[in-house]
């Protein structure tokens, strides 16, 4: 009997995740179908493709580094995020320091010209990372809280660092502190934001150098009591003239409205959105289910379990998740090592 528990290779937990990844897979190869004949049809338009990248671009490179690098050895994994870590940090004081060092960087990695527009260049996108806008910042927050736990000055400079890259950055660094941190280094948090507040409340001089140092910050908490990015979100005409009705509503209009895709006349950038037009509530249902389970096939700890959750959903309100990315590339990378079933 011990022989035969050896040779099965998933649990139920893990037989769950696949079977509904596969069912995934073919649910969108149905709703693809309707878009292939479209006269705006584009092969990046198609979900069962974001899948297929999701398998060989995160899931592969994860079990990789996993097989050949980290096995089951836990001090190899704090390693390598670790290093990974101080590495961004001197890109990020590089770039912040020196346009012109910034601009050379993303052009010998290709990381693309967003950042390097000139109401961007010294404002935000320092660090080497092609999701430095998205997800990097609030993934390095949520790391280093749960991987170093007395490095108070670490994390200060981790999270001042990434907020300037992105405004998103906060919610992570709230969430961290709140759950993850200890409780002297809460209270600790706590006077240090409430005094910085109170003195910039009465300190126009601190609040200009805040503008300067960190516009977006500035313009989305201080200026838009931080409804800037959710109003934006948010106005939009995306629904008019659609007509909801019950199969809709379940399956959407098989029609990828994503912005970067750009084969709909009017578009969007929130996940949600984009997922609800393209196959409906049941699509939204699936996508939800298949990071729940991964989530707690990654942490036995529930509240990390449900951290790494609210962060997917997060992530997924700015902007399309279902992919190839850092989310889903760590999510597999903790998923083969099982390092956080070890914590607490």
């Amino acid at each position: 009997m011990t022989n035969l528990n050896k040779k099965i290779l998933f649990n139920k937990k893990e037989t769950s995740l696949l079977l509904l990844l596969v069912f995934m897979f073919i649910y969108t190869i149905v709703l693809d179908l309707y878009q292939i004949g479209e006269k705006e049809f584009k092969i990046n338009s198609l979900f069962s493709i974001r899948i297929i990248s999701m398998i060989f671009l995160s899931f592969l490179p994860a079990y990789l580094i996993y097989k050949f690098y980290l096995k089951s050895n836990h001090y190899l994994f704090d390693t390598l995020f670790k290093w990974s870590l101080y590495i961004q940090l001197v890109f990020f004081i590089i770039m912040f320091l020196s346009p012109d060092l910034k601009i050379a960087l993303y052009n010998t990695f290709a990381l693309g010209k967003v950042n390097l527009y000139d109401h961007n260049l010294t404002v935000r996108g320092f660090g080497l990372s092609s999701e430095i806008n998205f997800m990097t910042p609030s993934l390095l927050i949520y790391m280093t809280f749960i991987l170093i736990e007395k490095r108070i000055l670490l994390k200060l400079i981790v999270v001042i660092t990434q907020v300037i890259n992105s405004n998103m950055a906060i919610i992570s660094f709230i969430c961290a502190v709140l759950f993850l941190g200890r409780s002297k280094f809460i209270f600790k948090i706590f006077i240090f934001i409430l005094l910085s507040s109170i003195i910039m409340i009465f300190n126009d001089s601190l609040l200009e150098t805040l503008k300067n140092f960190m516009p977006r910050f500035y313009y989305e908490f201080i200026r838009s009591n931080g409804t800037r990015t959710a109003s934006i979100l948010m106005n939009t005409n995306i629904f008019e003239g659609r007509y909801i009705d019950i199969f809709t509503f379940l399956f959407g209009y098989q029609e990828n409205v994503a912005s970067n895709v750009g084969v709909a006349t009017i578009t969007h950038d929130s996940g949600w959105i984009i997922m609800f037009f393209y196959g409906g509530v049941v699509f939204i249902l699936l996508f939800l289910l298949f990071v729940f389970l991964l989530s707690i096939l990654i942490f036995e700890n529930k509240l990390y379990a449900l951290l790494w959750f609210n962060l997917a959903l997060i992530f997924n309100s700015k902007g399309m998740i279902l992919g190839m990315n850092g989310y889903f590339f760590l999510s597999f990378l903790f998923l083969f090592s099982k390092r956080f079933n070890k914590l607490k």
